[in-house]
C-alpha cells in the first residue's frame, strides 16, 4: 500500500482495485477454499475472501466520485482482454507462510491496467505476477502439506470491467466497476 503524500491522513481511506472473475471462477475458487479448509483448516480471512485478481491498493483521501472520474480516464482507451487462468502454483512469504494461487497465462494485459491506473493516481507501478489468489498467508507447517497440482484449474475469460472497491472498516465494499472499451481501436 502507498500513502497518500498530499492528503489528511484523518479522511484517507483504503481502495483497491481489481479484476473480478465470472460466477464460474468464483464458485471453483470457493470449491478449493472448502477443500483446503477440510484439509489444513483455513482461517476466517482465506474463507470469506472472494476470488479476484489483485491490481494494487492505495490510500487517498475519501473522495469516491473524484478515484473513479481518474480510472474511467485512466482506462477509457484500454480494451477488453482475455486472461487465461491455467494451473495453480504458489510461493512463500519470508519462509513463515506462503500463498497458494491460480496462474495467469498472459498477464500482460493485467500489467498494462495496473500502470495505467498507477499513473493516474500518481503511484509508482511496482511490477508483479498477477495471480487469482486461493488462500494467502498460510501458515508454514500447514503450506508445506499443499501440493498446487491438487488445484489445477483451466478456464477464459474476458475482463470487461475493473471493479473498484472500497474498505468500511471490517470489508470491502464495490463501489465502481469501471468498463473497458468494447471496441477495437481504429
Amino acid at each position: 500500500m502507498q500513502p497518500d503524500l498530499f492528503g489528511n491522513e484523518d479522511n484517507r481511506v483504503e481502495y483497491f482495485f481489481v479484476i473480478s472473475p465470472p460466477p464460474a471462477v468464483v464458485n471453483a475458487v470457493r470449491r478449493f477454499k472448502a477443500r483446503l479448509h477440510e484439509r489444513i483448516g483455513l482461517d476466517a480471512i482465506n474463507m470469506r475472501s472472494m476470488a479476484h485478481i489483485s491490481l494494487f491498493k492505495f490510500l487517498k483521501n475519501d473522495n469516491d466520485s473524484l478515484i473513479i472520474s481518474k480510472a474511467a480516464a485512466a482506462l477509457k482507451h484500454k480494451t477488453i482482454f482475455d486472461i487465461r487462468l491455467r494451473g495453480a502454483d504458489s510461493f512463500l512469504h519470508k519462509d513463515r507462510a506462503g500463498t497458494l494461487y491460480i496462474k495467469i497465462a498472459q498477464p500482460d494485459p493485467v500489467n498494462i491496467v495496473t500502470r495505467l491506473l498507477c499513473t493516474a493516481f500518481s503511484l509508482a507501478y511496482r511490477p508483479s505476477i498477477p495471480h487469482l489468489t486461493i488462500a494467502r498467508n498460510v501458515p508454514l507447517p500447514s503450506f508445506v502439506k499443499i501440493d498446487p497440482a491438487d488445484f489445477d484449474y483451466h478456464y477464459d475469460f474476458i475482463c470487461r470491467h475493473i471493479t473498484l472497491l472500497k474498505w468500511n472498516g471490517e470489508k470491502y465494499d464495490v463501489i465502481h466497476e469501471a468498463p473497458l472499451n468494447d471496441t477495437a481501436p481504429a
